[in-house]
């Protein structure tokens, strides 16, 4: 039902506050979706497009699933594509070419706003982006004993799903643009802006 349907429904009046309330959410909601529709951006399944009071279906946010084994993951990623550096992106599992072209710093834009998250298979690491600047973190792959190695060749690694929790959260707390400026401020070595 429509605010104005319910009104005469109920036989009762609304408030100069309340309509302008409602009418500012709608134009939102309008301009919002004008936007998507001209942008040709992908309106996901779980979302619903109405003109009333209605919300999303509660669902829990969480970064898209990885495989066990990081042999398999690569395995599956170089099958799919030609990139020679692929990175998957962790918030929608959209494969992009991760050679410092700045196709990550592009994807993020219609993908999650300003921040990213991305699993650079090639290098076993996590970059993550806030903006033009990026940092990498430690993947959630360990070998038997727990251990994160920064040369992973010949050694099987398994997903720490304690870790890939940890990336979670920094994620769903909005912590991306902390953790970038926190490494970045850290580090002697930084990613150029726009790289990936």
């Amino acid at each position: 039902l429509e605010l104005f349907d319910l009104t005469i429904l109920l036989d009762t009046t609304i408030s100069n506050e309340i309509y302008l309330q409602y009418s500012i959410i709608n134009i939102w909601i309008t301009d919002l979706f004008n936007y998507i529709s001209k942008s040709n951006l992908l309106i996901k399944e779980h979302i619903k497009v109405i003109n009333t009071f209605e919300y999303p279906i509660s669902k829990t946010l969480s970064l898209i699933p990885l495989s066990n084994s990081y042999t398999s993951l690569h395995g599956q990623v170089t099958s799919l594509c030609n990139y020679e550096f692929p990175a998957i992106c962790l918030i929608c599992g959209e494969i992009l070419d991760g050679n410092g072209k700045g196709h990550c710093t592009k994807h993020v834009q219609f993908c999650n706003g300003e921040t990213g998250m991305f699993f650079l298979v090639q290098d076993c690491s996590v970059l993550i982006t806030h903006g033009p600047r990026a940092c990498y973190l430690p993947a959630p792959y360990v070998d038997e004993l727990g251990e994160r190695h920064r040369h992973h060749r010949g050694k099987p690694l398994h997903l720490d799903q304690r870790m890939y929790d940890m990336l979670r959260k920094i994620w769903i707390s909005h912590g991306i643009p902390r953790e970038v400026v926190q490494k970045r401020s850290n580090s002697t070595r930084v990613i150029i802006f726009g790289h990936y």
